[in-house]
């Protein structure tokens, strides 16, 4: 199994990107693993298998933070290779509609 890491960085707009709630769902349907950011707006999962993934806002985080469109990133766990898969930082911003 693999780690995977990263962070959210979330726009003036957003107060904060700490307890985000995070899914990370196999591509395929399968499984679904859940987390929270930290304070500082790091992530990470544990135990991931090999596999395709995609990773996105918890619709509850969403719409708490004003997001209508969140981020979903794909993420790819290999077999081979590194046991940290580390992911570049994910932006966080609001849709222009949403109130202040």
């Amino acid at each position: 199994t693999r780690e995977i890491t990263g962070t959210l960085v979330p726009e003036a707009r957003i107060a904060t990107a700490a307890g985000v709630g995070l899914e990370l769902r196999e591509v395929d349907g399968g499984a679904l693993n859940v987390t929270r950011t930290f304070s500082d707006g790091a992530f990470y999962f544990g135990r991931v298998r090999p596999g395709d993934y995609r990773l996105t806002l918890a619709k509850s985080s969403a719409t708490a933070l004003g997001i209508t469109t969140p981020p979903q990133v794909e993420v790819v766990v290999g077999a081979d290779g590194d046991a940290i898969v580390e992911l570049p930082p994910i932006a966080l911003q609001r849709d222009p509609a949403a109130s202040p």
